[in-house]
C-alpha cells in the first residue's frame, strides 16, 4: 500500500450523492499493452453517501506477452444505508503479477458485496480488508478462481466487526 500511495499512476474517483442510485453499472477496463515490462500502480476511491446505490465492475487484461506488474489499490466508503457491489475480474497471462488491495469502510446499515474473479493469472494476490464500523452493516465477500499449470492464486480477507449486530459471509471458490 505505501508503494502504490507514493506512486499511484491513475485510477477512478466515484462519488455517489446522498440518496442517489445509479441504474446502469460502472466498469473500468484495464488494458496492460507494451513493448516492455511495466510496474503499474492504479488507485481508485469510491465514496457512496447515505442511503445511495452503485454497481462498479473492474476488468483487468494483458494483451501482449511482456512481464506486468500491477499494484492497485482500491478504498470504498459507504455511507449509512448505502448499497455497493464490486465486481473484479482479472484475465491477464501467466507473465503477469497482480497485487489487488481493497478497503472497505461502512457506516450503519450499509451493505457491501464484493466478487473477485480470477479466470487467468500469472501470480494473483487479492486482499480485501473490511471495516464494519455502523451496526447493521452487511458485508459478503465471494471469489472464484480458475488456476492451471504454474498458476498461483492468493486470497486474502479480513472483516473488522468494530460494532455488534453485523453480518458477514464468505464464499471464495478454487
Amino acid at each position: 500500500m505505501a508503494l502504490n500511495t507514493a506512486f499511484a499512476q491513475d485510477g477512478i474517483f466515484l462519488y455517489v450523492p446522498k440518496s442517489t442510485v445509479l441504474e446502469k453499472p460502472i466498469q473500468i477496463i484495464n488494458i496492460l499493452l507494451s513493448d516492455e515490462a511495466l510496474l503499474t500502480q492504479p488507485r481508485n476511491l469510491f465514496v457512496l453517501e447515505e442511503n445511495s446505490q452503485t454497481k462498479v465492475v473492474v476488468c483487468d487484461h494483458t494483451l501482449s506477452p511482456q512481464n506486468f506488474l500491477t499494484n492497485s489499490a482500491t478504498e470504498v466508503f459507504a455511507g449509512k444505508g448505502s448499497n455497493f457491489e464490486y465486481v473484479r475480474m482479472q484475465n491477464e497471462h501467466n507473465g503477469s503479477y497482480h497485487i489487488s488491495n481493497i478497503y472497505i469502510h461502512q457506516e450503519a446499515t450499509s451493505v457491501v458485496n464484493t466478487n473477485t474473479i480470477t479466470l487467468h493469472g500469472g501470480v494473483v494476490r487479492n486482499n480485501i480488508n473490511v471495516a464494519l464500523v455502523g451496526e447493521g452493516a452487511e458485508n459478503h465477500i465471494y471469489g472464484l478462481s480458475l488456476v492451471d499449470k504454474t498458476q498461483h492464486v492468493d486470497n486474502y480477507s479480513f472483516v473488522d466487526h468494530a460494532v455488534p449486530n453485523c453480518v458477514s459471509n464468505e464464499l471464495l471458490k478454487m
